[in-house]
């Protein structure tokens, strides 16, 4: 097997939550220039229809699911319709988020609660029923979990965030060690820096943008599609021997 083939995904099957998104929708036409076919999943049907369209432009077949991660009858559903119409399920992007940028004093009890039902509960419902429902019996499969670099930081206004995405590496090695015997390797991403909608809030203040970029050994804002390349080695056979590792792609911002 040459290198080249070791991240070749054709007709893996690949399920992306979070796919309308900045980065989830980025990542989905990534896997697909790879090879493989995508069920584009999100909360804005509209927006996931409108990639999954994109994918097929690819030649690759795709399809699009409604699907709020924080419901677990929206994840059994929507893993079994992936099953039903796929066959079966290769690869899991873990993607769907949320943030939401308060203080601690001030942070309403509801607001915790919806950042961690979505970051973290949503991250393990999706996980366990696309394991149950395919990669067990499949013997088989790829998860990779969308964590942050704020999992190993502190950073003003990001209490409920920050310890959603700390469960998201706590867990990435837990379902690395259960499934491990079913040949299921799981591993998650922290990115950060990424000039994306959700960052937007940040990093449109002149002062906080330039100290980012002061923190950067690479001195730009990071891209959804710098996750790209991150996305398909965890997703391919050049990975087959890492398992509940978490990925920092964040241009060097973590070594000073």
């Amino acid at each position: 097997m040459t290198i080249r083939n070791m991240f070749d995904l054709t007709d893996e099957v690949a399920l992306v939550t979070g796919g309308a998104g900045a980065i989830g929708s980025v990542v989905a036409k990534g896997l697909a220039g790879f090879g493989a076919h995508v069920v584009v999943a999100d909360v804005d049907l509209n927006g996931a229809e409108e990639v999954a369209h994109q994918i097929e432009s690819l030649d690759r077949r795709a399809m699009a699911l409604k699907v709020d991660v924080s419901k677990q009858e929206d994840v059994h559903e929507m893993a079994h319709s992936v099953k039903n119409s796929f066959g079966r399920i290769d690869i899991l992007f873990n993607n769907a988020g949320i943030m939401r940028r308060i203080s601690a004093e001030e942070l309403p009890l509801a607001e915790w609660e919806r950042v961690i039902q979505v970051n973290l509960t949503g991250i393990f419902l999706v996980a366990q029923a696309v394991a149950v429902t395919a990669m067990i019996p499949q013997k088989a499969g790829k998860i990779i979990n969308t964590s942050s670099m704020q999992a190993f930081v502190g950073r003003k206004r990001g209490a409920a965030y920050t310890a959603s995405k700390s469960g998201v590496v706590g867990l990435t090695k837990v379902l690395a060690n259960d499934w491990g015997p079913h040949n299921i390797r799981v591993n998650s991403l922290a990115p950060s820096n990424l000039d994306t909608p959700m960052t937007a809030p940040m990093l449109n203040d002149p002062e906080r943008r330039q100290m980012a970029l002061s923190r950067t050994p690479l001195g730009r804002l990071g891209q959804p599609e710098d996750l790209v390349g991150a996305v398909v080695f965890l997703a391919s056979r050049a990975s087959n021997y890492v398992t509940g590792q978490t990925l920092l792609v964040e241009g060097g911002r973590s070594v000073e």
